[in-house]
């Protein structure tokens, strides 16, 4: 297999579903990244669902919002890191994810955002989000541990569902 990725959209502050349809005909097979654009501020509902031959997906800081259902269904993304402040419905369900480093600036993770990630291994939150959906991680079935900075395990075992308190860590524990 190649060592190829692919940079998009260099000049689109959104990336919507005609984009993602032009994107499919230029995509080889045996990709392995997407690239987005530094200035990308919005991908829209269900534009990266279903992919299946991408590992890695690099979103920009410049990100600050994903729609419902963005990367719905995406089996081959195993690492995600970005800068959003919300995390929206269905945004990455059944995907195959292993890790999940979520930034200070994500304030909400909404209903079902990674419902059926059954490859979540861990998730570290860097900041103290305003709330979190109590379904936003259900059927997670390797979900083994949520790391949170030092000094905040006690705020998220009042904003995470009680099932959840038993794999509540804190860096460097």
């Amino acid at each position: 297999m190649t060592e190829e990725f692919l940079h998009l959209f260099d000049r689109v502050p959104l990336v919507d579903q005609h984009a993602a349809r032009c994107m499919a005909k230029v995509v080889k097979a045996d990709m392995r990244q997407i690239v987005l654009p530094d200035n990308l501020k919005a991908i829209g509902s269900q534009v990266f669902s279903s992919l299946a031959f991408v590992k890695e997906l690099f979103l920009p800081n410049s990100v600050q919002t994903i729609r419902r259902g963005a990367f719905l269904g995406w089996f081959g993304i195993e690492e995600l890191s970005s800068q959003l402040r919300v995390i929206p419905e269905h945004a990455f369900e059944i995907c195959t994810i292993k890790h999940l480093d979520i930034p200070e600036a994500v304030l909400f993770v909404r209903e079902r955002a990674f419902y059926l990630c059954r490859c979540l291994e861990w998730v570290r939150f860097n900041g103290r989000p305003v709330s979190i959906a109590e379904d936003a991680f259900d059927e997670c079935t390797s979900l083994s541990r949520i790391t949170v900075m030092e000094g905040d395990v006690p705020y998220f075992r009042t904003i995470l569902p009680k099932r959840l308190h038993s794999i509540l860590k804190e860096v460097g524990s």
